[in-house]
């Protein structure tokens, strides 16, 4: 693999906890810093293609949380694996600074929660390239759904979420830096409204970029 020359930042925690307000909160940040648009990539899993498409096939099919679990995994891998080859480091590799709506993070809390041994979940992801800033947005679950529920955007709740299990999920992504022990994964309040939030996230940014 490449070495890469940019800088990989990711967004994960459970859903409705607020990843894709703070990803483009990020974004407006490093632009305002100076950055130069084309040097930023801002992108998400699942992706558009082939296999996240499948997935939210999936979502939208079935209601038992903990059914599909293998399959869940396959695909959402089989997506990351080509998020990576086709996207995140060729953008890495041109020294960009690559910000993601979830990654690995987010399969390890989903599928063990499914019933996935941990240590299977994080084998499956050596090899791709590990995030230099991973911000975890920790949130009760009963908090996320009443975010969703009022978001006239959404149309539906898709299997995970539930309460009783993205409650189960939230406690995986709490425990997230003891997984992937030497990485950078920041666990944050998200309790928070964005502009109590941001300060926290501009010092871990200013820490970790140039």
């Amino acid at each position: 693999m490449l070495s890469p020359k940019g800088k990989f930042i990711v967004v994960d925690g459970i859903d409705g906890s607020g990843k894709s307000s703070l990803l483009f909160h990020i974004a407006d940040y490093l632009l305002e810093k100076g950055l130069d648009k084309n040097r930023l990539l801002l992108t998400a899993e699942p992706t558009d293609g082939l296999f996240g498409h499948e997935i939210r096939e999936l979502l939208k099919a079935e209601t038992d949380p903990k059914a599909n679990a293998r399959k869940f995994l396959d695909l959402y891998v089989r997506d990351r694996r080509e998020h990576v080859k086709k996207e995140l480091l060729p953008a890495l590799v041109a020294g960009k600074i690559v910000v993601c709506d979830r990654y690995k993070y987010a399969t390890l809390a989903y599928q063990s929660a499914q019933g996935i041994p941990v240590q299977e979940i994080v084998d499956l992801h050596k090899g791709l390239p590990v995030p230099g800033l991973a911000l975890i947005l920790d949130v009760p679950a009963s908090i996320a759904l009443e975010r969703m529920q009022a978001d006239k955007r959404r149309a539906y709740l898709e299997k995970f979420e539930r309460v009783d299990f993205q409650e189960e999920i939230r406690g995986v992504f709490q425990r997230m830096p003891g997984f992937f022990p030497g990485e950078n994964i920041q666990v944050l309040d998200a309790c928070r409204p964005l502009r109590e939030i941001m300060p926290d996230v501009k010092k871990l940014l200013d820490a970790f970029l140039p």
